[in-house]
């Protein structure tokens, strides 16, 4: 058996122990849940009836280091406040936009957004507003709240944490989604 053969089989023996491979694996689990996956639980009614209560969402934290927010999106993002909080919102207002709502109806730049996700009929108003740069506008999918008392605001890039792919265990009701 040559040198470099030897050396391979004590890689691979190496490999088998655990106390070897055990902090590589908690090392790949924490730099996939630091900087690709992470999952946030969601608070309140105003993601109904995309999500509930209760529900906890995974988030790709990658994605948008690679392309911007697209319309339709659901995110999470920090707010600026103290202490920080953090919204699970969609995306439908993109920079440079301008964002009204007219009796309930959203327009962008004039025209009516179509938005099937939306539950509730609303009379919310808000005046014409051009979305920064590095902006977005995002809004929850239950508009039968009423807007005082519903979270929307132009979220700047650098708060947003990442985008929803996926919905897990739902506690309100006890069912898996």
């Amino acid at each position: 058996m040559n040198e470099n053969a030897a050396g391979k089989m004590t890689f691979r023996r190496l490999l088998s122990k655990w106390y070897f491979r055990a902090p590589i694996e908690i090392g790949l689990v924490l730099f996939v849940w630091f900087f690709v996956i992470q999952i946030n639980p969601t608070h309140g009614p105003s993601m109904l009836p995309t999500l509930k209560d209760g529900s906890y969402v995974f988030l790709d934290k990658l994605s948008y280091r690679l392309h911007p927010p697209e319309r339709g999106d659901v995110i999470v993002f920090r707010s600026n406040e103290e202490p920080v909080m953090h919204y699970c919102k969609r995306v439908i207002g993109l920079p440079g936009q301008v964002i009204e709502i007219r009796r309930g109806q959203v327009y962008l730049d004039d025209a009516p957004l179509h938005e099937p996700y939306i539950i509730g009929n609303t009379f919310w108003e808000l005046q014409p507003t051009r979305i920064g740069e590095d902006q977005i506008y995002a809004i929850g999918d239950n508009r039968g709240m009423a807007i005082d008392s519903h979270f929307k605001a132009k979220v700047a890039y650098r708060n947003i944490v990442g985008r929803v792919i996926g919905k897990g265990y739902d506690y309100s009701n006890g069912e898996v989604r």
